[in-house]
């Protein structure tokens, strides 16, 4: 079948039409999707123009696209109980992001983006945080 997504964005505005709990904000070639509560993260999608190429952000990791069919399946993988997201802070400094799968009952790493620059010296605390928009795949 071929790739029949040319905007990524429209198509994810147009799935959240059945989901009117939750918020959302489109401001021209972004949409940035909210947690449903604390435990959730932000979703965000963003295409750069005129290259076609796309980022797809949850939070402080984010990874860069140019396929809009695999923009739209990060960004929906983002908002299923099939991901979550690993945070490391020190202090109050977020500093790394592990984004994981659930494979089985294991969560598995998919990627990590971190800083280079935070307060190493202050104690180091994880949290997971999870969507619960749409049920895993």
């Amino acid at each position: 079948m071929p790739n029949t997504v040319t905007d990524p964005i429209a198509v994810l505005q147009a799935k959240l039409v059945k989901y009117p709990h939750v918020r959302h904000e489109l401001a021209g070639n972004r949409i940035d999707i909210h947690p449903l509560d604390a435990r959730g993260f932000r979703v965000s999608l963003i295409e750069h123009e005129p290259a076609a190429r796309y980022t797809v952000a949850f939070e402080g990791w984010h990874e860069e696209f140019s396929d809009p069919a695999e923009v739209l399946e990060c960004a929906v993988f983002g908002l299923s109980t099939g991901s979550r997201l690993e945070v490391w802070s020190r202090g109050h400094v977020d500093y790394r992001w592990t984004l994981e799968g659930q494979r089985g009952s294991e969560w598995v790493p998919v990627s990590t983006v971190g800083l280079l620059f935070f307060p190493f010296w202050r104690r180091a605390r994880v949290r997971y945080l999870q969507n619960r928009v749409l049920e895993a795949a």
